[in-house]
């Protein structure tokens, strides 16, 4: 999770003294705080990301969003892949499910092309459904 989650400057291991690009566990931070701040963090990610990737299916020279599905990829493997433990709250799980969504009911083809990278058959691509 420590690299995956680098691209939204979050740092996270496991155990004593585990921090977040923000907050410590040495500064007295408890895990449902952890777990709101990468909830809130992964949403901004999701407000940031997916207007471009709306932007960029609509240019006209037919734009290649690969960079953009390895994005979503990474994201939802790295907040489903449980090394973050949720205790009070669930918005680490919340915002990832609301990317998931998002992805799944929109009905355009940048959507089915990210879509792809959900399925457990796509190569280099991770399973959604086993995650869940």
């Amino acid at each position: 999770i420590q690299d995956d989650l680098g691209i939204l400057g979050i740092n996270s291991g496991s155990g004593a003294g585990r921090q977040s690009g923000f907050v410590s566990d040495d500064d007295s931070c408890d895990e449902g705080r952890v777990d709101a701040i990468i909830g809130a963090v992964v949403t901004l990610f999701k407000d940031d990301w997916w207007p471009r990737v709306v932007s960029q299916a609509s240019m006209a020279d037919g734009c290649n969003l690969s960079t953009e599905r390895k994005q979503l990829v990474q994201v939802l493997s790295s907040t489903l892949a449980g090394e973050v433990q949720i205790i009070d709250g669930m918005d680490t799980l919340t915002a990832a499910i609301n990317i998931a969504r998002l992805v799944t009911l929109a009905k355009t083809p940048a959507a089915a092309f990210l879509r792809d990278a959900l399925r457990r058959d796509a190569a280099g691509c991770m399973d959604l459904e086993a995650k869940l």
